[in-house]
């Protein structure tokens, strides 16, 4: 993935994260829009923590999210007394995007400062739709009048079993405790060389979420394609008080985040599984499957080809594995068959 790419990744990844869309009132032009200040780490290796990318590691984004096509016509974002920034439409011009990258946190408060308990930084976000008008909101890093901190990184704890994920199979991903506050905002995504985006938790809000409580994920079997070297992104973020009431029927929000990147890796395509029937002991069948080691297989059993019962369920931990039906003298037919992944 270029630099470029993986940047622009994040923040519409982070964008997306923050957004809370279940509070937009349906009929507006605009959902949700809202200003992000984050640092983007790297981590490669479970025993390490993760740290700050040595090249534009923190970073600015201001975003708007538009209901449909072709209503927001034009965004900007103006920080305290500073100069205002333009937001500027990607493909899909319904998410309109500015972000901003620096190689320092200092570089990147002294653009955008995050205010102090006596004296608060608005950011002034102005949108102009078709049917709704121009409306400007005001956002900044607070949460009632305590300043947003940064979440500490996100460290992966399993780091090395994400190196060799079998797509056949549910994978858990585990982190380390996050503090436990039902407020933060938890999200892990999963992209391809391309930044698209493969798998993503539930957003916030929506059932499934994932908090400041969360210590694992689950991506289900099936979800990540074969023999692929992605890019995961675990993101917490302390989102500021939403703003309801400048544009009606849409949610304004601000937000210091933490994104942790790591490489995910998985496993080529299975080849398909060998079952032998064995010469019968004392009545009983015996079946011998042949796969690969540490991969997820079924032995099913049927008596009309139609309908399937599955009889064990086996890691193959040696590549070889031999089952006995001890229920086969009980039917006139049996059938058989085996079955790589859940």
């Amino acid at each position: 993935m270029s630099t470029l790419k993986n940047q622009f990744a994040i923040h519409r990844a982070l964008a997306l994260l923050v957004a809370v869309a279940s509070l937009a009132v349906s009929g507006a032009d605009v959902s949700y829009f809202g200003v992000i200040k984050s640092i983007q780490c790297l981590q490669t290796n479970e025993s390490y923590a993760p740290t700050a990318l040595a090249s534009n590691g923190y970073s600015f984004t201001a975003f708007a999210v538009a209901a449909t096509n072709g209503v927001l016509t034009n965004a900007t974002v103006k920080p305290g007394s500073s100069a205002v920034r333009a937001l500027a439409p990607t493909t899909n011009d319904t998410f309109w995007i500015y972000p901003q990258s620096f190689d320092t946190q200092s570089a990147l408060d002294a653009a955008y400062p995050p205010g102090t308990a006596f004296s608060q930084v608005n950011y002034a976000v102005t949108l102009s739709a078709t049917n709704d008008g121009l409306h400007t909101a005001l956002l900044n890093f607070f949460l009632f009048l305590t300043p947003l901190s940064y979440p500490a990184a996100p460290r992966l704890t399993d780091l090395a079993a994400a190196q060799a994920v079998d797509t056949t199979a549910d994978f858990t991903l585990d982190w380390n405790g996050l503090g436990g506050s039902s407020l933060t905002i938890v999200q892990l995504t999963v992209m391809d060389a391309s930044s698209n985006v493969l798998f993503m938790t539930p957003a916030p809000l929506q059932t499934g979420a994932l908090n400041g409580s969360a210590t694992s994920a689950r991506i289900p079997a099936y979800t990540l394609p074969p023999g692929g070297e992605l890019i995961g992104h675990l993101t917490v973020a302390n989102p500021g008080l939403p703003n309801t009431s400048s544009y009606p029927g849409a949610t304004g929000v601000a937000a210091l985040a933490t994104d942790t990147q790591f490489p995910l890796t998985t496993r080529p395509a299975p080849a398909p599984p060998g079952l032998e029937v064995l010469p019968p002991q004392a009545g009983q069948f015996q079946l011998q499957l042949t796969g690969e080691t540490n991969r997820i297989y079924q032995i099913l059993a049927s008596t009309n080809l139609l309908g399937w019962t599955n009889l064990f369920t086996t890691n193959c931990p040696s590549g070889r594995f031999q089952f006995t039906d001890t229920n086969s003298p009980s039917h006139s037919a049996r059938l058989y068959r085996a079955k790589v992944g859940q």
